[in-house]
């Protein structure tokens, strides 16, 4: 079985961020845990959503299709969920998962081009309330 070192590190990015998500979750119920960052706990759900999910989802998708130019998608996403995980101040890491999300849209146009199914298009559907 031939694995591609490259989704390694995009692996491990997601759960990165995942861990970072869920330790503001807990600071949000109460848990008395040390902030990363001062605004850790107020992006417990763009981190869960946008960064950990939209990087998630978006490398399995990347993985399906096996081509190199979907794997922009969980980088990106990926890289500005750290960013804001660890609260790079500006807007790179906004920016980022962003354009994480419309590469994913356009990695389900794709998709829809070449295999058109109900499934298809609720996850494209998906992809593009991400993005909104």
């Amino acid at each position: 079985m031939k694995t591609n070192l490259y989704r390694l590190p995009l692996m491990l990015i997601a759960l990165v961020i995942l861990t970072a998500a869920a330790w503001a979750g807990l600071i949000r119920l109460g848990w008395r845990l040390p902030a990363l960052q001062p605004t850790l706990a107020l992006n417990h759900g763009p981190l869960m959503v946008a960064g950990f999910f939209g990087t998630l989802i978006s490398l399995e998708r990347a993985v399906a299709m096996g081509k190199r130019w979907t794997y922009l998608s969980p980088l990106m996403s990926g890289l500005g969920g750290l960013l804001v995980a660890f609260g790079v101040d500006g807007l790179a890491g906004p920016v980022l998962i962003t354009l994480g999300s419309v590469w994913l849209v356009l990695i389900f146009v794709v998709v829809l081009q070449q295999h058109w199914a109900g499934y298809t298009v609720v996850m494209a559907g998906g992809a593009l309330a991400l993005f909104i």
